[in-house]
């Protein structure tokens, strides 16, 4: 049943989308609405962190903690090794590639350990998360330093992990 007030609306939704400025006013009322009503909706974070607030907040999110890693064997991790690519940049430990491949079967059963201490640990070991930083030039001038993005040179043993 269509009433006087329905026909008013689609008159009014009508004019409105003649009219570029009343159509950009619909659509700034509509966004704000909806971001108030999302807002509102959403979660908000706690503002003083410890473990259990932190705790409370993931638990209303209903996020599993299901995410179990199996311990690696050593050929597994031969493989790994064999497959290191020796064109790649070395990291802040200067192990080219072609040192980790060549000696694939003497570093496999020491990294073997070293991965499963860090799986059943859950830990991951803090020299492989050292970065080097370099450059990298995009186009355009090379005096001008907008022209560059930083890529982050991790160590090869690190991306095995």
């Amino acid at each position: 049943m269509i009433t006087m007030q329905h026909k008013f609306v689609s008159m009014k939704m009508k004019f409105c989308f003649l009219n570029p400025r009343r159509l950009v006013m619909y659509l700034k009322y509509y966004m704000r609405t909806l971001h108030s009503l999302w807002w509102m909706n959403y979660l908000q974070p706690p503002n003083k962190f410890n473990m259990a607030i932190t705790k409370t907040f993931y638990d209303r999110m209903n996020i599993s903690n299901n995410l179990k890693l199996k311990e690696v064997d050593s050929a597994y991790i031969l493989k790994m090794l064999q497959r290191t690519n020796t064109n790649k940049a070395t990291g802040i430990d200067k192990l080219p590639g072609i040192f980790i491949k060549g000696g694939a079967e003497l570093l496999a059963a020491l990294l073997t350990q070293i991965i499963n201490l860090s799986i059943t640990t859950s830990t991951f070991p803090d020299p492989c998360k050292i970065a080097k930083l370099w450059p990298l030039f995009k186009k355009g001038s090379k005096t001008d330093r907008k022209n560059y993005r930083p890529i982050s040179l991790l160590p090869l043993l690190s991306k095995n992990f």
